[in-house]
């Protein structure tokens, strides 16, 4: 979808009177307002998103990890700096737009690059399968839905 959707999502939000508070670290929710880093504001309706870091696990991996503790990846989906890991889904840190999300259909298509992948390395050949970063969601403007997928 790219950042012109996103400009337009966050243009018709404005239209219809929804302030959006985006970019600073959450302190804290108490009932009736939210506090941020950068502000504190009233809320009625709060909707939080909880930021994601990887698997506390994969820090002793030994492998290349991003800043967030997820596998780095390559487009081809193999772990940066391996010979042979690959992976797949919420534990890898793949290139894309700053848009892209984790989201299971993601998993889906990644999976299906890193097995070709694996089975053109079990055969001599090299890394080719790569995946295309989509986005599927669902906006809901209140009185109907319209499926968006980029």
């Amino acid at each position: 979808m790219g950042q012109k959707a996103v400009e337009r999502i966050l243009q018709e939000m404005q239209q219809r009177g929804i302030t959006t508070h985006l970019r600073h670290k959450m302190e804290g929710f108490e009932a009736d307002k939210v506090i941020t880093q950068g502000e504190t504001f009233a809320s009625d309706l709060t909707m939080f998103i909880l930021g994601m870091t990887g698997p506390a696990w994969t820090s002793n991996s030994g492998l290349n990890m991003s800043d967030g503790g997820f596998f780095q990846a390559t487009e081809h989906c193999r772990v940066v700096g391996s010979e042979d890991v690959y992976v797949a889904g919420d534990a890898g840190s793949f290139p894309g737009p700053d848009w892209k999300l984790k989201q299971a259909h993601m998993a889906d298509l990644q999976a299906k690059a890193a097995a070709g992948n694996i089975l053109r390395r079990m055969t001599d050949g090299e890394d080719s399968y790569t995946f295309k970063t989509e986005l599927i969601c669902i906006i809901d403007t209140g009185y109907r839905h319209h499926g968006v997928q980029g």
